[in-house]
C-alpha cells in the first residue's frame, strides 16, 4: 500500500477509527494515491512538467480554502522559482505568454465555477496554443485535485463528528 496523503493531511494517526475505517478499502486508498502519482508525476510529462503540474495544484487547493493541501504541493515546487511561487499563490506572472495565462485562466474557472464550463473554453485552450494531451492533461489535474480537496473536507468532517 502506498502512503496515504489524505489520512496524513487530514491529520488521521494510524491509530484512529477513520483511518481504520479507510483502510477496510486499500482499493480506494491506493486508487487515490496511484492517481494522485499519474496526475501529478506521469511518466510522460506532456509538456506540464512536475514544477508546473504542482504550481497549479497549489494555487487549486488555495482556491478552495485548503492550505493544507498547498503546502504539500508547493513542497513539490522547486525552491527560489518566483514565478512558480507567484502561481502558486494565485497571481499571473508578469510577462508570461499566452499560453500559460490561458492555463491559469482555465484552472481557476473550472475550480470556481466548473458548471459553467462549455466546450469552447476547452477549444480556447487549443486556441491559445495548447495541445490536445495537454487540453486532456490540465482536466486530469483540475479533475483530481477538486476531488482531493472534497475528500479532505469529508475527513474533516467525520473526524469532528462526535
Amino acid at each position: 500500500m502506498n502512503a496515504d496523503v489524505l489520512n496524513t493531511l487530514a491529520g488521521l494517526g494510524p491509530e484512529s477509527e477513520l483511518a481504520a475505517i479507510r483502510a477496510r478499502r486499500p482499493e480506494f486508498v491506493d486508487g487515490a494515491e496511484n492517481c494522485r502519482a499519474a496526475v501529478i508525476e506521469p511518466k510522460v510529462d506532456v509538456g506540464l512538467g512536475l514544477p508546473l503540474r504542482s504550481a497549479l495544484a497549489a494555487r487549486m487547493a488555495r482556491l478552495n480554502g485548503d492550505e493544507r493541501l498547498a503546502a504539500h504541493y508547493r513542497a513539490g515546487m522547486p525552491g527560489g522559482d518566483a514565478e512558480l511561487s507567484l502561481i502558486a499563490d494565485g497571481g499571473f506572472p508578469q510577462g508570461s505568454d499566452r499560453r500559460l495565462r490561458a492555463i491559469l485562466r482555465h484552472v481557476d474557472f473550472i475550480t470556481v465555477a466548473p458548471r459553467a464550463c462549455t466546450r469552447s473554453d476547452t477549444e480556447r485552450l487549443v486556441a491559445e496554443g495548447l495541445t490536445v494531451p495537454e487540453v486532456v492533461a490540465l482536466a486530469e489535474l483540475i479533475g483530481f485535485l477538486n476531488f482531493e480537496v472534497r475528500i479532505l473536507a469529508t475527513l474533516d468532517l467525520l473526524r469532528d463528528t462526535p
